[in-house]
């Protein structure tokens, strides 16, 4: 089954569309690449998946679903500039909010949950900076402990906003290296980007976002 397909979406928010007339399929295994300037409307295409932007024209289906009835099956990487770095939590707990969604918001995390968390900062080799508080991270180590959220909730389909934006080299090939290693244990991958370079060496196919709705 595809794992993402839209046909002719428009996206936005509050009713106005910031894309329009989108045509996208990829499937398990299969890394797609939104490529385009800032605001061509490639965060609203990945956050339109996940339910933090309107689809409000067109087909949207996340395995067939709409994008609000498969949103267990997403993970979701936002720009680390979206976030407070310096709200208070460490480097483990950050991880471990992606197992939330799975064992509900009010359960106590378990110990196979920690297990989890520890396992997917080691995966993007950070396992020792599980206790550092977040906002001392570096910009990529940042990035790598939002991927490592995502991936401990063990997705399907994986969407990635801007992940190399303010990204050291040293991190850049430690989040490809990952996601090259779940892609090719059957996970979809979308990921947005202005380096076209990037995206073409990288991704499995590439769509040009070159144009805002009116």
């Amino acid at each position: 089954m595809t794992a993402l397909h839209y046909t002719g979406v428009s996206a936005g928010y509050r009713g106005a569309p910031v894309v329009a007339g989108v045509d996208l399929e990829v499937g398990p295994g299969r890394k797609l690449a939104l490529v385009g300037p800032n605001g061509a409307g490639k965060s609203t295409l990945i956050k339109s998946a996940v339910g933090l932007a309107e689809v409000l024209a067109g087909t949207a289906r996340i395995f067939g679903r709409s994008p609000a009835r498969a949103r267990e099956l997403c993970g979701y990487v936002p720009q680390v500039g979206d976030l407070d770095a310096d709200f208070p939590v460490t480097a483990g707990q950050v991880v471990l909010m992606g197992r939330y969604r799975r064992i509900g918001w009010f359960r106590p995390t378990g110990a196979a949950d920690r297990r989890a968390a520890r396992e997917a900062l080691g995966q993007v080799g950070l396992g020792e900076q599980a206790g550092r508080p977040f906002g001392l991270l570096s910009g990529g180590q940042r990035q790598r402990v939002l991927l490592a959220r995502a991936i401990v909730a063990e997705p399907r389909l994986l969407l990635l906003d801007e992940p190399f934006n303010g990204v050291d080299a040293v991190s850049q090939d430690a989040i490809l290296s990952v996601l090259r290693e779940l892609t090719a244990a059957g996970a979809a991958l979308v990921l947005s980007t202005h380096d076209a370079r990037l995206a073409g060496d990288f991704a499995d196919s590439v769509c040009l976002i070159d144009k805002t709705a009116p």
